[in-house]
């Protein structure tokens, strides 16, 4: 029996980002840090992870592989 509603991801997108600039200075590791950017109802809706078959009566969903950041248009 597939679920035909959709299940809503977590409220939260976490984005890590990447300081080269002690490579490039010092040739230590770059450093990152996260910043948690909460998702209103209207964006966790906009990326509902859908159901696409089960195993027996488990629902199979969806999951988020990859995100993106698109550059801004100028």
């Amino acid at each position: 029996m597939i679920d035909r509603n959709p299940r809503l991801p977590g409220n939260v997108l976490t984005v890590v980002l990447r300081d080269n600039s002690p490579f490039y200075n010092l040739q230590e590791r770059p450093t990152k840090r996260s910043v948690q950017v909460p998702l209103s109802e209207e964006q966790r809706t906009q990326i509902a992870l859908r159901c696409t078959g089960a195993i027996g009566t488990s629902p199979i969903y969806e999951e988020i592989e990859q995100c993106f950041i698109e550059p801004a248009e100028d």
